[in-house]
């Protein structure tokens, strides 16, 4: 499970604060199927101060240096007939991978009717390729919900190859299946622990999260704010020493590959199927369906004073040593899982080349990415595993020696 502690890491990628963080992002402008927030663009939000900027913000009390504010509107009653009330939805600019990943968060979006969520996604029209869930809860609760969920073919591992200290709910990762009652869909995983996210995080001035993706595991950890690693706070993290993650997901029975040109996600949505349906005693004004709850969050902007993120940082690093995939051999996986990696060569830094960011606008992936046509990937049947890893450690051999030759020459 642990990271070798003979990795270091380099930072590659630094989001910046207030512009310089909301110029990685697109500001998206509309209303939410499921849902009754209505995302505004950047030059609404900076008129109606809901991004930092010139015009004093929806929630100038809350203001601390230093950080990046996401507000949700609390000033204006809005028809409940409308697209719904103001809030803010970012969808990165640049697309991610495989990196660890920090997420210095010091405020998160709380209240009655109030969904927010930090998280990956990946989609090819409407069929769910990827999505990393980081943070995200509902209402007043101060439990996060950690999911995952894939295309076709992925699979958790068995729960005593998953260290973690959240409850594993779900272990068929599919996103697309038909929900069926009672059966969490994705690969979920609960916090059973209060304040990771909520109105307690904020109390004890937020925390880190923290997601280290390669190829072999998804790991994501969380430090409140009174026990943040020294290594992390001096920007030369080290997860070999972090202990135990709040989610430890190994690719035994999943491709990596899916987890790639993932969009970085940022949002406060209202009310929505889940929140309007779930039995929350503290919020019975936002249960009963969705017209009752939009009808609250329509008529009721005072609730929303709470509903901001703010974020101190988000920065993301690269390890100095390619990993390659290497799940374990003794495990058997449900017929049909995905259970090869398309080779990677080079070495994964924030110089030339990352691995982990790519443009928005390239359409390139790697060839056998299960978010592309399904043909080339090779599936497991229980009891047996693809040679394909052998194959993929002979690349990386031959690319190391390819490598260390050129190097050599020059």
């Amino acid at each position: 499970m642990s990271t070798p502690s003979s990795i270091s890491y380099v930072l590659q990628k630094d989001f910046g604060v207030g512009p310089a963080f909301y110029d990685q992002f697109a500001f998206q402008n509309s209303g939410v199927p499921g849902g009754f927030a209505y995302y505004v663009d950047r030059p609404t939000a900076l008129q109606s101060g809901l991004i930092n900027g010139a015009v004093s913000p929806v929630g100038s009390a809350a203001l601390a240096g230093g950080a990046t504010y996401l507000f949700t509107d609390n000033q204006t009653v809005v028809p409940a007939t409308s697209t719904g009330r103001s809030a803010i939805r970012l969808e990165s600019v640049d697309r991610f991978a495989q990196g660890l990943y920090i997420f210095d968060v010091q405020h998160v979006p709380t209240g009655c009717g109030v969904w927010p969520a930090l998280w990956f996604k990946k989609s090819t029209n409407a069929t769910l390729i990827a999505e990393i869930d980081i943070m995200e809860t509902i209402n007043q609760r101060d439990q996060n919900h950690y999911n995952i969920y894939t295309g076709p073919g992925c699979y958790s591992s068995p729960a005593d190859r998953r260290n973690q200290t959240s409850t594993i709910t779900g272990v068929i990762c599919d996103g697309n299946i038909p929900k069926q009652p009672d059966v969490p869909l994705g690969c979920a995983n609960n916090d059973e622990a209060s304040g990771g996210i909520g109105a307690l995080f904020n109390q004890n001035g937020g925390g880190v999260y923290a997601l280290n993706l390669d190829l072999n595991q998804l790991a994501i950890y969380f430090f409140p704010r009174s026990n943040i690693p020294t290594d992390i706070a001096q920007s030369k993290p080290n997860p070999s020493t972090w202990g135990e993650p709040e989610v430890y997901f190994p690719f035994d029975c999943c491709s990596p590959d899916y987890f790639q040109d993932m969009t970085f996600i940022i949002d406060t949505n209202l009310c929505g199927s889940w929140l309007s349906n779930a039995a929350d005693a503290a919020c019975p004004m936002t249960t009963g369906g969705e017209p009752v709850c939009d009808a609250y969050v329509a008529n009721t902007p005072s609730a929303f004073g709470e509903a901001y993120w703010a974020i101190n940082s988000i920065k993301l690093y690269q390890p100095t040593a390619l990993t390659s995939f290497n799940p374990d051999t003794a495990v058997t996986c449900p017929t049909g899982a995905i259970v090869t990696a398309a080779p990677r060569t080079g070495v994964a830094m924030a110089t030339a080349s990352p691995i982990a960011v790519s443009s928005a606008a390239s359409s390139s992936s790697p060839t056998t990415s299960p978010g592309s046509a399904p043909a080339p990937i090779a599936v497991k049947t229980s009891g047996a595993r693809s040679a394909h890893h052998v194959g993929l450690a002979s690349v990386l051999v031959l690319s190391s020696l390819v490598l260390s030759l050129l190097t050599t020459l020059i």
